[in-house]
């Protein structure tokens, strides 16, 4: 079994080594500082639904493990919510981050992946949907020390009202991480006049045998997809939804096979 403590500031969770876990573990309670270690060979899903306003998350992955940490978060009016996540891997880990947001409110996310060893997976996918006046503003960094590592980073998110979103894709190879295979795409989709979005990679690259691709896109929904479907008889309210809705899940089309399930399944609803 696993092992969970919990005091007044930092709150632990350990996954021993070669366990498997077929069900997920939930993070329910309010945390400010979380640090989660899996062992060596183990394979877990971690589901964080924690509200607090301001959560700090250490991730460290042990040699051939895998994690999917998923999370989930409402952010209301008026509300403010700040998450930092930083992750380590060693040889041969692989680690997937899923991220579902609704934004009212104000969201501040970032999310660093370092590869501390050898041949390391990383997988970041991230969807937004920010409305009102919300601000919704992530930074997605993939640090790569080390050779033959490989992180994909995704972001979809689809802005309505007078919402703003700003994404910053970061991918970072020290001259040790010769091999390596990385990659960061944003897409943005405006709806409405007052919806403003920014997309920004960054690339600091030092080795020459490195495969790196990026890419960025903000634009408003496609005119000739409403059509069509006002052709088939759908209100433009019900289109606009639907179209909404397969623009964020394209996210699916891109995941790594091992984490495709909560990728999947941060879809729902």
């Amino acid at each position: 079994m696993y092992v969970f403590t919990k005091n007044s500031q930092v709150t632990s969770l350990t996954i021993p080594a070669c366990l498997v876990f077929t069900d997920p573990i939930f993070i329910e309670d309010d945390y400010e500082e979380l640090h989660i270690h899996i062992g060596n060979n183990a394979q877990v899903t971690i589901m964080d639904t924690a509200k607090s306003s301001k959560q700090i998350v250490f991730l460290h992955v042990a040699t051939n493990a895998t994690v999917i940490y998923s999370m989930k978060h409402h952010i209301g009016l008026s509300v403010e919510k700040l998450k930092n996540i930083s992750i380590a891997a060693e040889v041969g880990a692989r680690c997937a981050i899923v991220s579902s947001i609704d934004c009212f409110g104000i969201y501040n996310f970032t999310c660093t992946t370092t590869s501390i060893a050898r041949q390391a997976q990383f997988f970041v996918g991230c969807t937004a949907t920010v409305g009102g006046n919300g601000t919704c503003l992530q930074t997605i960094i993939q640090l790569h020390e080390y050779e033959n590592a490989q992180s994909e980073s995704r972001v979809y998110a689809v802005v309505q009202d007078s919402g703003f979103f700003e994404s910053k894709g970061v991918i970072e190879v020290a001259k040790g991480g010769k091999g390596t295979i990385t990659s960061h795409k944003s897409h943005c989709l405006t709806i409405g006049a007052g919806a403003k979005a920014f997309a920004e990679p960054i690339l600091k690259i030092i080795p020459f045998q490195v495969f790196c691709t990026h890419g960025a896109a903000v634009g408003p929904l496609d005119q000739a997809m409403l059509l069509y479907c006002a052709s088939r008889g759908i209100e433009q309210n019900l289109a606009q939804i639907i179209l909404q809705r397969a623009f964020l899940a394209q996210i699916t089309d891109y995941c790594p096979l091992w984490a495709s399930k909560a990728i999947f399944e941060s879809q729902k609803g």
